[in-house]
């Protein structure tokens, strides 16, 4: 493995507004956000979701931060189609915003 990998991670929120979204929506939305593995035209290196806690626009709100860690940069139309897929979950799931980063990350030792 090399010492840079491309990462790429999206950061969902359960609320609308100020209210938190049903638990059968809630979970169709996570589903949803791990059809973005059907896009990746090489599977990921590694790849999991971390419940969390977090705050939009000062309202305490269940959040879900998924990572993938992928063996090389995506080609341009792939990265394309993550893009839109994301920004259609934000207008299919009533979202201000979903959080999407994207770029190289790199291992880092002691000895570096």
């Amino acid at each position: 493995m090399s010492d840079f990998n491309t990462q790429m991670t999206v950061t969902i929120g359960r609320n609308v507004g100020s209210e938190p979204m049903s638990d059968l929506k809630w979970e169709n939305f996570i589903e949803d956000v791990l059809k973005i593995n059907d896009l990746l035209t090489e599977a990921p290196l590694f790849s999991d979701d971390f419940d969390a806690t977090s705050k939009w626009q000062d309202e305490p709100e269940e959040s879900v931060i998924f990572v993938w860690i992928l063996p090389k940069a995506l080609d341009q139309e792939t990265l394309k189609n993550v893009q839109k897929h994301i920004r259609k979950l934000v207008r299919d799931y009533s979202q201000d915003a979903i959080a999407f980063g994207y770029g190289v990350s790199e291992l880092l030792t002691e000895f570096a």
